[in-house]
């Protein structure tokens, strides 16, 4: 009895991981097929950029671009 409990939860456990494979692998040719669709080119590093000539534009110098990264603003500068 006890044999066949732990056969039955050792299926339940596999089809469960593999309904959990199944989702994930969905979603993630979902989120690519999204990327190859969208009509622009796709660049994450124009946001910092931005801010950077934002404030270099507004007057800061630009060692303080650079500054200490625990003090507010936070800026993510690269």
């Amino acid at each position: 009895m006890r044999r066949s409990v732990l056969r039955w939860l050792h299926w339940v456990t596999l089809g469960a991981l593999a309904g959990l494979l199944a989702l994930y692998l969905w979603y993630a040719a979902e989120h690519v097929r999204l990327l190859l669709a969208f009509p622009f080119p796709l660049d994450y590093g124009e946001g910092p950029l931005l801010v950077q000539v934002s404030r270099l534009a507004g007057g800061e110098p630009i060692w303080r671009l650079y500054a200490d990264p625990e003090q507010e603003p936070f800026w993510i500068v690269s």
